[in-house]
């Protein structure tokens, strides 16, 4: 009688699926997986050699990890090689739940994403521009190859590190190194770290002068959320909005980034769609042009018409990855919102203006159009990160505004909501934390 045979993966198989990911993790990003399909291209590999292929093991495995993901992919590298680590198990016939596997998933991407944000953008990046930025200031070319140079090797070595500790620690040793409190730790010092250089270049290359000192001694917050009218899962957001009673407080969130059209004229157009998907990348000069004006337009108006159908009643309008900032899409929209009654609008996002002249001009422009279709709004807008900072900060634009807006991309994971807008934070925690909790909440229909 012959013994099983032991499937193992080697390391020359989690190498290669570490630089796929490394590679693709934000390959077909998209609104509604977001990287889950970059695990699956990374993984697909190893769980092949694991099930065989064209198995029903391989089918259901691919099925579990097409579900939502997302975090930050060179610290939460080390998920997916706990994931790689749980599969072999099961693949051996070891008792391991699919849903735990998913779970784990779930569980780890937020804290994870957080963790990573804040050691690579908040501190290795700022430390690594605050030694070369003096070199490129004076014209010396090698300070963007040091740069490149410096973050490059960084990255590879800590997405490395992450991605093998996970599969050959598993989640037992995952679960002691997050017990002890050592990423607690480090992340608390690398945020103390970032913080310190970020001011060093601030007071070495910034000058700002104020004489303005304001005080927001009462306020109030647009709380309401919006919908993607071309979604798979609009039907269901409807549902959920009737049997909960607030479908006057969804606004139509347009969409010409992800998903399928409504409409066939903007599929034919490739700087819009390509294989009647989205493929929003206009350029700099047909998105300050009024080019595809009429495709775009009756495209919007589909959506305009699906949501109304639909029965929700906010009639609030604001944008997926801002498409309505463009010349066409702000050209489109605006008889649009005439003719279908919309009563208030997301106005041009607070942080826009952080950039170039142009920038500001060209705000400054869309503002004043967008001023003539009367519609209500808030003159602030930005995510909870950005109004934190600038109340810290004690921003003219902010403290003078009695009625403010925040967005958050909110997805339940567990038994909490985490905004998945800023890597992961707990909307509960993070409203207490930066004092929204203490705000009057209102929706667009009260300004």
């Amino acid at each position: 009688m012959g013994e099983t045979v032991q499937k193992k993966l080697s390391k020359k198989d989690i190498i290669k699926s570490y630089l796929i990911w490394t590679f693709f993790s934000h390959s077909t990003y998209n609104y509604e997986r977001m990287q889950a399909s970059g695990v699956l291209h990374a993984i697909a590999p190893s769980l092949e050699k694991l099930y065989g292929k064209d198995t029903q093991e391989l089918r259901e495995a691919c099925e579990r990890h097409m579900e939502f993901f997302n975090t930050e992919p060179n610290v939460g590298g080390c998920i997916l090689g706990i994931t790689l680590a749980l599969e072999e198990q099961k693949a051996n016939g070891e008792d391991v739940d699919p849903e735990m596997i998913s779970s784990i998933k779930t569980g780890l991407m937020g804290p994870l994403a957080g963790i990573g944000d804040t050691i690579w953008q908040g501190t290795l990046s700022p430390i690594a521009l605050g030694i070369i930025l003096g070199m490129a200031k004076v014209g010396n070319f090698m300070g963007p190859l040091i740069y490149l140079l410096t973050i490059g090797i960084v990255l590879f070595g800590l997405g490395y590190v992450s991605y093998t500790k996970g599969y050959y620690m598993g989640r037992e040793g995952i679960g002691k190194i997050i017990g002890s409190g050592l990423l607690n730790r480090v992340t608390e010092k690398a945020t103390v770290v970032g913080a310190t250089v970020l001011g060093g270049l601030t007071a070495s290359y910034v000058t700002i002068q104020s004489g303005l000192k304001l005080h927001l001694s009462t306020g109030t917050l647009d709380v309401q959320t919006s919908v993607v009218a071309n979604t798979n899962y609009f039907d269901e957001a409807v549902e959920i909005a009737q049997k909960h009673g607030f479908m006057d407080k969804v606004g139509l969130h347009i969409n010409l980034f992800d998903g399928t059209p409504l409409t066939g004229g903007i599929k034919k157009l490739k700087k819009y769609a390509r294989s009647d998907m989205f493929d929003y990348r206009p350029g700099i000069i047909y998105s300050h042009l009024p080019f595809y004006k009429d495709e775009i337009g009756e495209e919007l108006e589909a959506q305009i018409q699906k949501y109304k159908k639909a029965g929700f009643s906010l009639m609030n309008i604001d944008s997926h990855h801002c498409a309505f900032y463009d010349i066409p899409v702000l050209f489109a929209l605006i008889p649009l919102l005439k003719k279908y009654r919309f009563e208030s609008v997301r106005y041009i996002g607070n942080s826009y203006f952080n950039g170039t002249w142009f920038r500001k001009k060209y705000g400054k422009y869309w503002i004043e159009t967008m001023d003539k279709t009367g519609l209500r709004h808030v003159n602030y807008s930005s995510s909870v990160a950005t109004y934190d900072k600038n109340m810290k900060k004690r921003s003219p634009k902010l403290i003078r505004e009695k009625n403010v807006e925040v967005y958050v991309h909110p997805v339940l994971i567990g038994d909490h909501l985490i905004d998945n807008y800023t890597g992961g934070t707990h909307l509960k925690e993070s409203f207490y934390r930066t004092g929204l909790a203490k705000k009057q909440f209102i929706t667009s229909k009260d300004i």
